[in-house]
């Protein structure tokens, strides 16, 4: 039996005059998230008008950690709307005379009123695997081939003392540098899916998929191959060494992980009870990131 042959598919950047189109497939694949792919719409929509950013999707600060008076690291702090803004992403510069323990103590008593907390350091450190004090440990892709190390540990959020601001020097906070394009996956002039793709200085190099999604009636493999495709190409021509997805262990995207590791994009990391749970008697998802090479 002869196979139909498939219709290419296009990309067509999002505008409002299409707005209603990618947001009624956006509901249709991811239901409750919708609202945050709405905001990601409308964010894209004020950057591309040039007016101010204003930290809307993500915010920045520089940050000096300090025990008994004196400065122990040199930080920047990120957090995001996607991920929560009880996320911290802490990318750590260690100063040579700070001792590994004095680190790890300020770590686990975090002065700030984060829910989760992500530090970044260049190199390895060899911290003790401890899942009460640092419960994981990963990696995110580098330019550089070295990777990221990343541990995450809890904290209780609760309100910043007196005594607490004895303990870091905050700098100004401002939004993080990103860049961000949406577009609708139509063939035959017909939208059939969604697709996007973001950068943040926080992750160079790396091209992030946002918001990808395709009617169910038109959701055959090849199509889906063919629109991941699509994504990774503007990472391509962007000069980007990864292309990585962000997900979740969710249950709604069990399909879409299958189908990632059919592509060829590789786990590079898993975070436990990265996304809150509304319900306190279970626990969170976890975060989970897929990632391709694109350069040599």
């Amino acid at each position: 039996m002869a196979q139909i042959p498939q219709k290419k598919l296009r990309l067509v950047p999002l505008q409002i005059r299409n707005f209603w189109s990618a947001v009624s497939i956006a509901r249709s694949g991811f239901g409750d998230e919708t609202a945050m792919i709405v905001f990601s719409y409308l964010w894209y929509f004020w950057r591309n008008l040039r007016l101010p950013d204003f930290g809307l999707m993500a915010r920045r600060q520089s940050m000096t950690l300090m025990s008994r008076r004196a400065p122990i690291a040199l930080v920047d702090i990120v957090t995001t709307a996607i991920h929560g803004w009880d996320v911290c992403w802490l990318d750590l510069e260690l100063l040579r005379d700070c001792p590994m323990s004095d680190l790890l103590t300020y770590l686990e008593t975090w002065p700030l009123a984060h829910r989760l907390l992500l530090v970044r350091s260049h190199s390895p450190l060899h911290w003790p695997h401890d899942e009460a004090r640092f419960c994981f440990e990963g990696k995110l892709p580098a330019p550089d081939e070295g990777g990221f190390y990343i541990y995450s540990s809890r904290s209780t959020p609760n309100g910043v003392t007196r005594l607490d601001r004895d303990r870091f020097i905050s700098g100004k906070q401002n939004s993080l540098h990103t860049t961000c394009d949406f577009y609708l996956i139509e063939r035959d002039g017909v939208p059939i899916g969604i697709t996007g793709l973001y950068t943040a200085e926080f992750w160079p190099g790396i091209g992030w998929g946002g918001w990808g999604a395709i009617n169910r009636e038109a959701a055959f493999r090849q199509t889906i191959f063919e629109a991941l495709r699509l994504t990774e190409e503007l990472a391509r021509v962007r000069d980007l060494q990864w292309f990585c997805i962000e997900t979740s262990d969710a249950e709604t995207y069990r399909l879409a992980r299958k189908i990632y590791e059919y592509y060829g994009l590789e786990l590079l990391i898993e975070i436990t009870d990265f996304f809150a749970s509304t319900d306190p008697w279970s626990k969170g998802e976890n975060y989970l990131v897929y990632g391709k090479r694109l350069t040599v």
